[in-house]
């Protein structure tokens, strides 16, 4: 990952990601609309994305990919040392 002078993060064409993430792992979660349940998972992660126009395909999967491997959930001994694709958790886009 490129950084600019400021510190911020590049993509590989020089452009800032923007991109935000606010992710919090859950026993369960469900995203309602206008009082309709849209969509629910079971163990997994809730994640709060804030994309805008400038982003590519790319970024958004570079991203995605991240969060998939983020080691956050207990592994036998207690250790946050498990990512999502290994506890087989859930998450609905």
């Amino acid at each position: 990952m490129l950084q600019s002078q400021w510190g911020t993060n590049l993509n590989r064409f020089g452009h800032v990601l923007l991109m935000r993430a606010v992710i919090q792992r859950v026993s369960e979660a469900k995203v309602t609309i206008g009082g309709a349940v849209s969509g629910s998972i079971q163990h997994g992660l809730l994640v709060l994305l804030a994309i805008e126009d400038a982003d590519t395909q790319e970024d958004i999967e570079w991203l995605s990919g991240k969060i998939a491997r983020l080691r956050i959930f207990d592994d036998t001994e207690g250790l946050m040392n498990r990512s999502l694709q290994e506890v087989q958790g859930k998450r609905h886009a």
